[in-house]
C-alpha cells in the first residue's frame, strides 16, 4: 500500500506535520513517499494526503484524498480544491470553525506537532 503525502519540506512547520504524520500511516502498514506539492506525481496511491497546500492537480490520483490545511493559507481555489477531497482535517478548533463557514465539514485532529512559538520553560519547572 503506498500513501502519498504533497507537501514541502521547508525544515519548519510542513517539516513537523510530515513527522507526525509518516510514522502513523507506517504503522499502518503504508510505505510512505513525499512529493513537493508543485512536482507531478507518477502513478497512483492508495491514500493522498495534502499537507497545508491543496491543489487540484494532485487530486484523484489516489482513492482517497485527505486535506489538512493550513487556513492562513487558504486562498479560495484552494477552497474549491477541498470541497473534491473525501475528507477535510482541521489542527484546531479555530481552523474547523474557518473551514466550517466555508462550507466544508472538517475532522478536529487535535494536531500534535509541537509549537515553534510555546515558550516550555514555563511548563518545564
Amino acid at each position: 500500500m503506498i500513501a502519498r503525502v504533497f507537501c514541502n519540506d521547508n525544515g519548519f512547520g510542513l517539516s513537523r506535520d510530515f513527522a507526525v504524520v509518516r510514522p502513523i500511516l507506517e504503522a499502518c502498514g503504508y510505505t510512505v513517499e513525499r512529493i513537493a506539492p508543485s512536482r507531478p506525481a507518477k502513478g497512483r496511491a492508495d491514500i493522498s494526503i495534502h499537507l497545508e497546500h491543496i491543489y487540484p492537480k494532485n487530486l484523484r490520483q489516489s482513492r482517497v484524498d485527505i486535506a489538512i490545511p493550513n487556513v492562513e493559507w487558504c486562498p479560495g481555489t484552494m477552497v474549491t480544491a477541498m470541497r473534491r477531497c473525501q475528507v477535510v482535517c482541521a489542527k484546531t478548533m479555530d481552523a474547523a470553525d474557518i473551514l466550517s463557514r466555508q462550507g466544508l465539514s472538517p475532522i478536529m485532529t487535535g494536531w500534535t506537532s509541537p509549537d515553534i512559538y510555546r515558550d516550555t520553560r514555563a511548563i518545564s519547572g
